[in-house]
């Protein structure tokens, strides 16, 4: 009791913010944030906070009763110009259009759009039809103008907003994120200490005047950035080292990570879900706990090898893929950020006339980045794991951090731990069937238990039509990827057999990308004329071609028809696990779902043919397979309006229930030993 009475002012602030800043996340995550619209405004007014064009589209951020997302499709390359000369950040402008909820994630695990929004107070999505500017802004916002449209007019734009600006949304991370260097496009202390010391030398003041003057032009640098969380932080802990300096506050520099840390999320409450966030205060409070060594190449080692253990989860939860090269890759890259890349930009900016050796730096930076990225045989899929095992990861982590008697106990125990998630989901005597939701395409996957035969029937694929070359976009952000992320999230990195029905590029229009970023064993495609990405796929991958879908674990019928029509020459497949049948119809016709009707076996599950068109779905047909759920794969709001009102009204006279990917996102199936199998959605 009588230390408790001893506690020092520090330490209860300390406490005292703990508690504070516990409540407020605890709070936040029971409540449900309300919008301030009620959905149905087609008109709004406010400041610009963010914005972006990109090809022929303008994507913004407007502040009004509270921040919306808004997206304009420019029209000619003449308004494009103008958009750009007019907009600006601050400014306040009137738009009119629709208002809309943002989606959540089409495919289990991966990205959650609307999650994401969430956690920035943002409820609505704006589909702007008109926009006009009907106030300017105000001084803050034209410096912040002003200083943006230079570093936009610059070449390698992207990488002075990325490091200045802590803009990457220009930035094509995939390599770098892959590498596991993605952090040094984060602001962190190594860059505010730089843009503190090139502060102090040009203002050449000293003391406390000093002190005034650089806390001034932090402040200004935090609203330069938008408050980016990572950026806060370091400003945050830079100042409050000062204050410590000058009134001997009894802090150490964890306490000051710690007390910053609990400062903000009771500011924010939803910074905890920032990636950013998580990353910079993980890996800075770990750093409390290193000693310098004397050898810098040990002392760089050993912070790289702590930085990628304990930011591993983090890596796992959002990309289900790590890199385990990467410590080795950041012995290059680090110095090489640190020491030349990011103080060039400095120099640049202020000579411009060295631009040429600027280039040289950021190609040797991509080439480099390149390489490394070749070294495939680094990555490792991590599947989606507890929020338990990953609580004890940390632990083990943090014995291993505190440098206890025995370190190489912790490490063993880590990479233990790492290789059960690994192999977690191979544990599972169950049979998986997935109909991802890929918009207007189709996509399934069957996997057998314990993984040991993986079979992926089409890819899905989003129809792009040529634009103009202002219109392009330059982010390749793709469906994929996508794809790829929820294959990992499942422990999945390789397919034995990849099925492509039929040649239309809503059923293989992700093929070549899925094709290129994952192993594939087997390629099956039908004998009908090749369309341009079937001749791309067999002269790309001739050895991996096969004529017969064949497979250990599932039993397969096949009754396809040879046919001159593209959708009629899909492949057709009954397959079977644990006595649940599924009959894929590809985007057959009503005229070959009748010549095979006598052939086909009842079975379970249908997925329609051609998405529910008014083309498919025979009712004899229906009747004959007699199934006990339908399957309908389409887009949201597609424009060839499927599935067709004759489709659902053919299923409702048969009294056969269906879902729609359009309607309930991913449908998936677990089937049992014993036969009896559980759909979700």
């Amino acid at each position: 009791m009588k230390n408790f009475y001893h506690i020092s002012l520090c330490k209860w602030i300390l406490i005292f913010s703990f508690l504070w800043a516990t409540g407020r996340v605890f709070f936040a995550s029971l409540t449900i944030e309300e919008s301030a619209f009620d959905g149905t405004e087609s008109i709004l007014m406010g400041e610009v906070v963010d914005y972006e064009i990109d090809g022929d589209k303008l994507s913004f951020t407007l502040r009004d009763k509270e921040k919306v997302i808004g997206t304009y499709f420019i029209k000619t390359e003449e308004e494009k110009e103008s958009l750009s000369d007019d907009l600006g950040y601050g400014k306040v402008i009137r738009v009119t259009g629709t208002l809309k909820q943002p989606l959540e994630n089409a495919l289990p695990n991966t990205f959650n759009y609307r999650k994401y929004l969430y956690y920035q107070h943002i409820h609505y999505l704006f589909e702007a039809e008109s926009i006009q500017v009907v106030q300017e802004e105000v001084l803050p916002y034209q410096i912040k103008n002003k200083v943006a449209n230079y570093l936009k007019e610059l070449e390698h734009s992207e990488y002075f907003l990325a490091f200045l600006f802590g803009d990457t949304s220009m930035l094509d991370m995939s390599l770098s994120r892959q590498n596991g260097i993605s952090h040094l496009f984060a602001v962190s202390g190594m860059h505010i200490s730089l843009f503190v010391w090139m502060l102090t030398k040009l203002v050449r003041k000293q003391g406390l005047v000093g002190q005034l003057i650089t806390f001034f032009f932090l402040s200004f640098y935090v609203f330069i950035v938008n408050f980016i969380p990572s950026v806060l932080r370091v400003v945050l802990i830079y100042e409050l080292k000062q204050v410590r300096k000058y009134t001997g506050l009894n802090w150490t520099n964890r306490e000051i990570c710690v007390f910053v840390f609990f400062l903000m999320l009771i500011v924010e409450p939803f910074y905890l879900y920032d990636i950013g966030f998580q990353y910079s205060f993980l890996i800075s409070f770990c750093f409390t706990y290193i000693k310098p060594k004397e050898n810098r190449f040990v002392n760089l080692f050993y912070s790289s090898l702590v930085a990628f253990i304990v930011s591993l989860p983090i890596t796992a939860i959002h990309f289900y893929e790590v890199n385990v090269f990467s410590v080795l890759f950041n012995l290059f890259f680090i110095p090489y950020v640190t020491y030349l890349f990011y103080p060039a930009c400095f120099v640049v900016l202020l000579f411009p006339f060295f631009m040429p050796i600027f280039s040289l730096i950021v190609r040797l930076f991509e080439w480099i980045n390149q390489i490394c990225a070749s070294f495939t045989i680094g990555l490792i899929t991590i599947p989606k794991t507890s929020e338990v095992i990953w609580a004890i990861y940390g632990f083990v982590c943090f014995m291993f951090i505190r440098k206890s008697k025995r370190p190489k106990v912790s490490l063993v125990l880590l990479i233990s731990l790492l290789m059960l998630i690994k192999i977690w989901p191979k544990f599972s005597n169950n049979s998986f069937v997935y109909f991802l939701d890929v918009g207007q395409g189709d996509a399934a996957l069957f996997i057998a238990p314990h993984q040991k035969e993986v079979i992926l029937i089409d890819t899905g694929g989003y129809i792009t039509y040529p634009k103009k070359s202002w219109a392009v976009s330059k982010k390749s952000t793709t469906q994929a990827e996508t794809i790829i992320a929820f294959l990992h999230s499942i422990g999945i990195n390789k397919i034995n057999t990849l099925v492509l029905t039929h040649g239309d590029y809503d059923h293989i229009g992700n093929a070549l990308e899925l094709l290129k970023l994952l192993s594939v064993d087997k390629i099956i495609l039908n004998q009908n004329e090749d369309t341009y990405l079937e001749e791309e796929i067999k002269r790309l991958y001739p050895e991996k071609i096969d004529s017969k879908l064949s497979s250990s674990f599932f039993q397969i019928q096949e009754y396809t028809q040879e046919s001159e029509d593209e959708n009629d020459a899909s492949l057709v497949y009954r397959i079977t696990s644990k006595s649940v049948s599924f009959l894929m119809m590809g985007d057959v016709s009503q005229t070959v779902e009748k010549k095979i009707t006598s052939l086909v076996y009842p079975s379970n599950i249908i997925k329609l043919g051609h998405h529910g068109s008014y083309t498919s779905s025979n009712v004899s047909f229906l009747a004959h397979v007699h199934p006990d759920l339908a399957i309908i794969s389409a887009g949201r709001d597609n424009r060839y309006h499927h599935p067709s009102q004759a489709t659902l009204d053919t299923l409702s006279s048969l009294e056969i229930p269906y879902f729609n990917t359009a309607e309930v996102n991913t449908i998936f199936f677990v089937l049992y030993p014993n036969g009896q199998y559980l759909v979700n959605h």
